[in-house]
């Protein structure tokens, strides 16, 4: 069996009957809905690539600032200048090791049971989506190096001494058998 179409130079059907009429505005309403439904396609497009995490990724590493309140940490003609050794490394020390948690300990004539303290602090805390990470970071390790300092000079003023092993277990350095290197620093 054949089927032929055949179209009538009048408009109407073969059976005789004409197309239903369109009603007014029916093509104005059909494009409107098929832009808005291309609209939302790229909407949707457009949000999945934006939703990519051009995001530093976090940091982890558990790393312990151990501050030397000593006779040899002065800056005289004998001792090492530990204030000056602390401004000049212990920033470059806690972006290289990518430290995220940071605690400080005193070596002082009982380090661990030193007057001394300073809070741990998170060197990567969190943050809204719109704030620049690193810029965060950078703050935070000002702040660390403040501490730092401050501890230093509360150790060589209140209590010196070199109860050096005391200073390790009140910063909470794990043993060396505990240690991994991407777990853990020291400074």
């Amino acid at each position: 069996m054949t089927v032929q179409t055949v179209h009538s130079p009048t408009g109407q059907s073969p059976t005789g009957q004409s197309p239903a009429p369109e009603r007014p505005g029916a093509r104005r309403r059909r494009n409107r809905r098929r832009a808005l439904t291309a609209t939302l396609v790229l909407a949707l497009a457009a949000a999945g690539t934006a939703c990519g995490s051009d995001e530093p990724s976090r940091y982890s590493r558990t790393c312990g600032v151990v501050v030397d309140g000593s006779g040899s940490a002065d800056a005289s003609r004998t001792g090492f200048d530990a204030e000056a050794k602390l401004k000049a490394t212990l920033q470059t020390f806690l972006a290289d090791k990518k430290c995220r948690k940071t605690s400080f300990a005193p070596i002082t004539k009982v380090s661990e049971a030193s007057k001394c303290q300073v809070s741990p602090l998170d060197l990567d805390p969190n943050t809204s989506k719109t704030a620049d990470r690193e810029r965060t970071r950078t703050t935070m390790r000002a702040v660390a190096l403040s501490n730092a300092l401050r501890l230093l000079r509360c150790a060589q003023k209140q209590e010196p001494g070199s109860d050096v092993l005391g200073g390790c277990r009140a910063s909470r350095c794990p043993s060396r058998r505990a240690a991994t290197r991407r777990s853990t620093s020291w400074w």
